[in-house]
């Protein structure tokens, strides 16, 4: 079956007479429930405003005795006005929902028919095969989904007028088959008119109670955060105002709690019908996949984000956000994927949740037996005229609505040039975080030498990849590589054990160092702060002294495991070179290429890791010292011990420049710093400058682990890439 438009005639696809299914009553009744009980919310919460301002007037009339009546006293009299005042201002706090400001509605574009005939007519086929009304207006936004609605107006609640929304990221990323799942799936709606518009109701409600509930003034956070600083007789009002707030605010979320519970089974059988009629259409293994994919998205969308945010503070803007988003979803090696589909299928309903799990609809979607009746490869986006423009355009409307008078288009930028630039960064943690498990860190940085990578050697110090490998050193390479493979896949469970209790030694040594550096200082501490047993300088450097020798245990029995990381790692880069690769993989040689660039500054940061450790220690000296300095700054024993922790920085700070010396940058396009030394360090502070000197720490640990985690997520992706070809699956480790 084809629901593409043709360029001629294009023919009628019409419903099965008698194909569409009445809904059971059981079903039918559950929906007049629904309406009766969404009816009763708003007047169940007039009647809590009701019933407080008779309480306030059962008590200003009745308890006015405590003031002019016989049982009249001071202590009375106040019990009459906080009484008085506390339920005045619990009235005023449930009735503050109805005079809140209007909110913002989405400005999402309209999709004339003549602007884009192939996706109204796609649209339309779909329409056709599952028998639902044509949508009255296709719109597009910027969320990573895709709506049906009802269409503003009280003429389309009477006749059920309802809308659809596509979010364009979401159109980015899926291929035509999944997308003609999503458009199914919310055109299945459609066929819900009556329940369509009963939701439509249900969620106005329910919305209205949750943003009542969830709304907090900004004198509520101020009194929460500064209060203590107010004046006491203010301090003490505002609480009272507060505790009116909080308890009109446990009223709000009892109605959005009694809401879920009412809808909640109405709107996940909505849901289930919706994604029948989409399996119908397409199969449930398209369907299925085309919500894993969405999930891929949706979490490429929160790497955009950070991007976007990292590129806002330089004074630059994407203009094109479903590139952005796309561009991120390089990510998600298998590994990675293999890992979210995990935890996605972990997931359970909830009892009160108003949409059915992922797991429960991917679940659903595999048992199925039906193959559907459209299967076509390609884009989705190749049904948009010139979707490029579309999303530039969305782009602009998207940044206008969120950042309004803040936002200047002359800093808008290619995308293309931001992805290349900044969000590489997070491209390679993601990647780190896949192929090498999670346990890669900078507690236990893994090192790659030119030795690693074989034999051929230019000039003794770097790989050469551009001689093809013979077959028998493939043959060895992909042995080793699956021999590392098996070995991470059996110890991977000890490996995690290991991993955590070496970060929980490192925490109890730096806990230390920063115990012994308030005591140095000659500071009172509590033990048990520092996870300590007792006081005493002595008693902190025993904790110190057991901490490092647990982590020297704990690397004995975790070195295997690196070293099969490693193996794996070294193996796969080698096989950049076997022809077999470079037939499958058209980028292998310029894969090779980088690595080869890349080795020398891995060389070169495996020899500061000692300095950078020893660094970072005196970091977290200085810091504790400094976050306690306020009030002391004239204590000799203070002064001395900055002195000292300046001078452990500084020395530390002029090593990492000297080894780093000479070598270049390597992702130079994106930095002014000539060296890889300036890159990593800025001019060294005065030597009283503590403040300066822990700023200087700070940026060179952050600056040289980035540059570590950068370079391994590229080499991360090129290794993943080889294993694809190979065959290799992600790995299988219970988690």
């Amino acid at each position: 079956m084809s629901l593409l438009p043709k360029t001629g005639s294009r023919p009628s696809l019409r419903r099965r007479p008698g194909s569409r299914e009445r809904p059971p009553i059981a079903y039918a009744a559950g929906l007049f429930g629904v309406g009766i009980a969404t009816i009763l919310l708003p007047i169940s919460y007039l009647a809590c405003c009701a019933g407080m301002a008779w309480s306030l007037r059962f008590h200003l009339v009745h308890d006015l005795g405590w003031i002019v009546g016989p049982e009249a006293g001071f202590f009375p009299g106040i019990s009459y006005m906080l009484l008085a005042l506390f339920l005045s201002g619990i009235i005023v706090f449930l009735l503050r929902p109805f005079v809140a400001a209007r909110r913002r509605h989405k400005a999402d574009l309209t999709l004339r028919p003549d602007e884009e005939p192939r996706l109204h007519a796609f649209v339309q086929q779909i329409c056709n095969a599952l028998g639902s009304p044509t949508p009255v207006r296709i719109q597009v936004s910027m969320d990573v989904n895709a709506s049906a609605r009802l269409a503003p107006g009280w003429e389309n609640l009477f006749n059920g007028g309802l809308e659809l929304v596509l979010g364009l990221p979401l159109v980015r990323g899926l291929e035509l088959g999944q997308f003609a799942g999503v458009l199914a799936h919310e055109l299945g709606h459609f066929r819900q008119g009556a329940a369509m518009r009963m939701v439509h109701g249900i969620r106005s409600v329910n919305q209205w109670f949750a943003r009542s509930a969830a709304r907090e003034d900004a004198w509520e956070r101020n009194l929460a955060g500064n209060g203590h600083r107010m004046d006491p007789f203010l301090y003490v009002l505002g609480w009272c105002g507060l505790i009116c707030a909080w308890s009109a605010r446990a009223v709000l979320k009892a109605h959005v709690r009694a809401g879920q519970a009412i809808s909640c089974l109405l709107l996940r059988e909505m849901e289930h019908q919706a994604d029948g009629a989409a399996i119908r259409l397409v199969g449930g293994e398209t369907f299925a996949g085309m919500v894993l994919e969405a999930k891929v998205i949706e979490a490429a969308w929160g790497l955009a984000n950070r991007s976007l945010g990292l590129a806002l503070r330089e004074g630059n803007l994407a203009d094109d956000l479903p590139a952005l988003v796309s561009a991120h979803t390089r990510v998600f090696i298998p590994e990675v994927r293999r890992k979210m589909e995990r935890s996605l299928l972990a997931e359970k309903t909830a009892l009160f949740d108003t949409h059915p799990s992922l797991a429960d609809r991917v679940r659903r979607a595999r048992r199925s037996s039906v193959r559907g009746m459209f299967h076509a490869g390609g884009p989705a986006h190749s049904l948009f005229s010139d979707f490029a423009s579309l999303s530039r355009k969305g782009t602009l409307s998207f940044y206008r609505r969120d950042l309004g008078d803040d936002f200047n288009a002359s800093r808008m930028i290619a995308t293309g040039d931001l992805v290349t630039g900044q969000s590489e960064i997070q491209v390679g943690e993601s990647a780190v975080s896949g192929y090498f498990l999670g346990l890669l860190n900078n507690l236990r940085p893994l090192w790659l030498a030119a030795s690693d990578l074989g034999q051929g050697f230019e000039d003794g110090t770097t790989p050469a990849f551009h001689d093809p490998l013979a077959p028998e050193e493939a043959g060895r390479l992909r042995a080793r590589l699956e021999a590392a493979r098996a070995h991470l896949e059996a110890e991977y469970g000890k490996a995690c054990e290991l991993s955590r209790a070496y970060a929980a030694s490192d925490a109890r040594m730096l806990d230390a160092v920063q115990a012994l550096a308030l005591m140095r200082a000659n500071f009172w501490i509590e033990p048990g702060d520092f996870q300590l047993r007792k006081g005493g300088a002595a008693q902190a450097g025993l904790a110190f002294r057991d901490a490092e020798n647990d982590q020297r245990r704990l690397a004995v029995g975790l070195a295997g495991f690196e070293e099969a990381m490693r193996q794996r790692l070294a193996a796969a880069l080698r096989l950049l070179a076997d022809p077999a690769v470079r037939e499958k993989l058209l980028d292998a040689r310029s894969s090779s290429m980088e690595v080869t660039r890349l080795l020398p500054v891995i060389g070169a940061l495996g020899r500061i890791q000692p300095r950078l450790e020893s660094l970072r220690r005196s970091f977290h000296g200085m810091g504790i010292l400094l976050e306690n300095l306020e009030g002391n700054e004239s204590a000799p024993e203070v002064d001395a011990q900055l002195r000292t922790q300046a001078l452990a920085i500084r020395l530390e700070l002029e090593a990492v420049g000297h080894a780093l010396a000479g070598l270049e940058y390597p992702f130079g396009a994106q930095v002014t710093a000539p060296s890889l030394a300036d890159y990593a360090l800025d001019a060294l502070p005065a030597e009283h400058d503590f403040g300066g000197h822990y700023a200087a720490a700070e940026e060179a640990l952050g600056r040289c682990y980035a540059l570590y985690f950068r370079i391994f997520g590229r080499l991360a992706l090129a290794a993943g890439r080889v294993e694809g070809v190979l065959g290799f699956g992600p790995l299988r480790v219970d988690e």
